[in-house]
This record gives C-alpha cells, sequence and structure tokens, in this order.
C-alpha cells in the first residue's frame, strides 16, 4: 500500500516525451492559460455557446505538470533548489530570506547570511556550505610538511578544510597538494608555489602559507612573506587564474642557506622551538625580547621560572609576569610565578601565556619586584606556538 512514507520518484517528469506548449508567466489579455491567473474564467464558458469560450488542451495541460515535476524531481536529486537569476523572473532579483540554501550555477551550496537579492558569488551576503556549514573555529588537517621530492624547498599540504579569512568560503583540499617554494607560483600541485613578488626565496627570512580557491571549489596554495595574504590575491598570475578566497595556513624560516627549516607539528599547534635563559636579574621595566616565531601574530609562550631564596623566610610573595606585544601601551597577560619559602631551596612553575608579536617578531616583557631582595629569580624560554589558520 503506497503511503506518506513511500513517496512517488519521478522517473520520468510527467508529459517528458509529449507535446508541450509553453505556458506564460503573466496574465494574458486574450484570457488564455497563464502561471499568474491560471486557467481563466473562459475555460468555464461552454463550448460552441459563447465565443470567448476556451478548451483545455493537452499541450499546455502536459507542460504544467511537467513543470512541477521537474521541480520536485531536482528537489529529490540535489536537496537544495537553483539559485533563480533574474533573467527567470521578470527581470528582477528574487530576494532570499536569512537562511535560506540555494544551488548555484558551479554546483555548489550556498547559505544567505542575512536577507539579500544578490549573487551567491559576488556578495559577502552568500556563505559557501558544500562541504558542511564550517565555522571559523573549524580547522581540520592541513598539515604542512616538508616534502622528500626536495625536503629544503618543497611543502607537502595534507588533506583538510578550513573556512576563507572572510568566513564565507568552505575550503576543502582532498588529496595531498606540493608545492615548490623555490619557484615562482603556478597553479598545480607539483608547480612553484612563490608568488612572483617574493620569488626567489631568500635567506633568514619568514614565508607563510595560504589555501586559495576559486568560486568553482578549486584550490592550490601559495607563499609569501606578506602574512594578511593580501599580496597573494593581488599576484597577476593568481587573481589572473580566478582565485578570490584566501586562509593562512601555517609559517616557514629559511635558514642562511635560504632553506625552509622543519617545523614540528602537534595538531593544530605549529612549535618554535626555542630552549633559551631570558633573564637572571630584575628588569622592573618592560625589556624587548625578539623571539625565533613568526612576526604579527599571536603566540603562545612557554616559559620556565625559579626563584632561589639564599635566605629563609616565612611567607611573601613572588614575581608576576607582564607580557605584551612590542610597542603596545597595554600590559600582557599576568602569569604567576612559583616560590619556595625554604632557604637554599629553589621553587620552579611551568607557565603559559599568550600575546602577540609585532612585526619584527618581538614582544616585550618584565616581572614585578618581590620580598626577598638576596632571592635570584630565572626565566627560561622552552619554546612558542601558533595555532594553525588562526588569521
Amino acid at each position: 500500500m503506497t503511503t506518506l512514507f513511500d513517496p512517488k520518484f519521478y522517473q520520468f517528469a510527467f508529459g517528458q516525451s509529449g507535446d508541450l506548449t509553453a505556458i506564460p508567466d503573466d496574465t494574458q489579455p486574450s484570457g488564455e492559460v497563464s502561471y499568474e491567473e491560471g486557467w481563466s474564467n473562459d475555460y468555464q464558458l461552454e463550448i460552441g455557446v459563447d465565443p470567448t469560450a476556451k478548451a483545455i488542451d493537452r499541450q499546455k495541460h502536459n507542460q504544467i505538470f511537467r513543470d512541477l515535476c521537474l521541480n520536485i524531481k531536482q528537489y529529490t536529486l540535489f536537496g537544495r533548489p537553483e539559485w533563480v537569476s533574474p533573467a527567470k523572473n521578470g527581470g528582477v532579483n528574487v530576494t532570499y530570506d536569512t537562511g535560506a540554501e540555494v544551488r548555484y550555477t558551479n554546483s555548489r551550496i550556498y547559505k544567505a547570511l542575512v536577507e539579500t537579492d544578490t549573487q551567491p558569488t559576488t556578495s559577502l551576503d552568500w556563505k559557501d556550505i558544500t562541504n558542511g556549514d564550517i565555522q571559523a573555529k573549524d580547522f581540520g588537517g592541513l598539515e604542512v610538511i616538508n616534502d622528500g621530492g626536495d625536503i629544503e624547498h618543497d611543502l607537502r599540504f595534507l588533506p583538510g578544510y578550513c573556512l576563507s579569512s572572510d568566513g564565507t568560503f568552505s575550503m576543502v583540499n582532498d588529496a595531498d597538494f606540493i608545492k615548490k617554494g623555490d619557484d615562482v607560483w603556478q597553479e598545480g600541485t607539483g608547480q612553484g608555489g612563490m608568488i612572483s613578488a617574493d620569488n626567489p626565496i631568500s635567506p633568514n627570512l619568514w614565508y607563510h602559507q595560504f589555501m586559495i580557491t576559486k568560486f568553482d571549489g578549486t584550490y592550490d596554495f601559495a607563499i609569501a612573506t606578506d602574512i594578511t595574504g593580501s599580496s597573494v590575491l593581488a599576484d597577476p598570475v593568481i587573481s589572473l587564474a580566478g582565485y578570490v578566497k584566501i586562509k593562512y595556513i601555517t609559517s616557514r624560516i629559511t635558514n642562511a642557506s635560504a632553506n625552509f627549516d622543519i617545523v614540528n607539528q602537534f595538531g593544530d599547534d605549529c612549535w618554535f622551538g626555542e630552549d633559551r635563559l631570558i633573564s637572571s636579574a630584575d628588569p622592573s621595566v618592560f625589556t624587548t625580547l625578539a623571539i625565533s616565531a613568526p612576526p604579527g601574530v599571536e603566540l603562545r609562550g612557554f616559559l620556565s621560572s625559579a626563584m632561589t631564596q639564599l635566605v629563609a623566610s616565612s611567607g611573601g610573595f613572588s614575581p608576576d609576569l607582564f607580557w605584551r606585544k612590542n610597542g603596545s601601551t597595554e600590559d600582557g597577560l599576568i602569569v604567576n610565578t612559583a616560590r619556595q619559602n625554604t632557604g637554599g631551596a629553589v621553587g620552579g612553575s611551568g607557565s603559559t601565556f599568550t600575546v602577540n608579536t609585532n612585526s619584527s617578531a618581538e614582544i616585550q616583557y618584565y616581572y614585578s619586584a618581590h620580598d626577598n631582595a638576596a632571592a635570584a629569580f630565572n626565566l627560561w624560554s622552552l619554546g612558542w606556538s601558533i595555532n594553525r589558520g588562526s588569521l
């Protein structure tokens, strides 16, 4: 027995191979059938008696049912309606409500972020959700490793997904993709990756890696010294190829021989290792520290601090650490250090904090005074990390 849970699948639209006569959209002065008016009063008049009486003809009836069946079949097969162009709406843009979803001519799916009558690929009113409604915080895969073909210059981008930097386009890499850092950018895997303005590769310089994509979902990767990515989409070859969306992935620095250093990755964190003593004195004012991490990014710092009290104390307080971007006037995150109140002993702790570097990869720090002038305070930097895709 046929039920609501066993719907008819229209293998063929009604009248698909039959005689058809197009139905106009607007009401017809002649009283002929139209989508706006439907069957006019003329069709209820008695034929042969009233001269304006009209008969319901087979071709037009076939056309109506065919149109309905084709729309139902389109929903069944694709799950979303096609975006309606002004040409199909009497030359007027269709207004879509917030949250409406459509398929566009490139077979990608778009969601309206606001009420809009714009075209999906030309307006920020729409968000590409072809690969799911990826949110700004979503970032999966896309690890970047030094490729064995030329481990000093080639970078391999592993499969993964992210949202474009403007939050409107889901970007998916479905296979390993290799770009050559020592060659100018060309489209495709195994081709050059450096934008023309930064080619050839230089020593002792930070290079940043980006995923780029076209409106039809075609993707690629590029390498540049500009961490904002604006120079990537402005590259004449990349622009001419039709790439319009971008996302920062991670960064690499070259050594004195202009070879990419290997960066350790743990999940979405890229680790820029550094093990050094920062200070063993009490600076009491902000001190500038140049670090081995990308410039102009948010970093997570890993520290070890220890305070050796040479004179026993029954109480008191330990220093607080203050961090900020060099050039900023605001104190950064305050990090409490450890204290040991037994004479001659060492109190130590590991701390993490978040701070932004300036364009020279510098931060500033100081630690406050403490109650034991005879104590020595040591501070070590254990390393820095950035979260991939964080820009």
